[in-house]
C-alpha cells in the first residue's frame, strides 16, 4: 500500500514538473500550450508559471518519499491544479490545448487527493502538515 501511495504522489508531482521546459524559451512555451507567437510580457509570465509549477511539483515528488510533507504538498498541488481548472471552466478559452491541460490537472488532482486520503487513513500523518 505504501508503494501505491508513493506512486499516487509521484505522478502528480511529475505532471507539475514537466512544464519546466517552458521556462527555457518562447518556442517551448508556444509548443507546450499551442499558442501563437508570444508578446514578451506574456512569455515572461508563462516562464514564471513554469518555474512555480516545477517548485510545487518538486514538493509533491519529495512528499512521495517524505510523508511529513504530504499535507503541505497536497494543499499546494490541489490549489494550483484545481484553480487552473476552475479558470478554464469559467473563462472558456478557445485554445483546445488549454482545455487538455485542465483535464490533465483534474486527473492529477484526483490522484493527489486520493493519495492524501490513503495516507491519512493509514495513520502515518505527522503533527505538522501530515
Amino acid at each position: 500500500m505504501k508503494l501505491f501511495q508513493r506512486v499516487l504522489f509521484f505522478v502528480p508531482g511529475l505532471i507539475n514538473i514537466l512544464p519546466i521546459v517552458g521556462a527555457l524559451s518562447d518556442e517551448h512555451l508556444v509548443r507546450l500550450y499551442a499558442l501563437p507567437v508570444l508578446h514578451a510580457d506574456v512569455a515572461l509570465l508563462l516562464r514564471h508559471r513554469a518555474l512555480v509549477l516545477a517548485i510545487v511539483g518538486g514538493l509533491i515528488l519529495w512528499s512521495s518519499f517524505a510523508p511529513r510533507l504530504r499535507g503541505a504538498a497536497t494543499i499546494a498541488g490541489l490549489t494550483g491544479m484545481l484553480s487552473f481548472a476552475v479558470f478554464v471552466l469559467a473563462l472558456e478559452p478557445t485554445n483546445a490545448m488549454l482545455l487538455k491541460v485542465a483535464w490533465v490537472d483534474v486527473l492529477a488532482a484526483v490522484m493527489l487527493g486520493s493519495a492524501y486520503v490513503l495516507h491519512w487513513r493509514s495513520g502515518s500523518r505527522s503533527r505538522i502538515g501530515g
